[in-house]
């Protein structure tokens, strides 16, 4: 028995980690946007 494994897109947006898995295999989608409050002291 051999493991299988497969890797996936990831982008980090707005702090988090994000992993794109699509079962029909499509690329990622670039939806999410940029917050620039995400982060900022205030």
């Amino acid at each position: 028995m051999r493991a299988c494994i497969q890797a996936w897109p990831t982008m980090v947006r707005n702090g988090q980690l994000l992993v794109w898995n699509d079962p029909e295999g499509g690329a990622p989608e670039d939806y999410i946007p940029e917050l620039t409050e995400v982060g900022s002291e205030g």
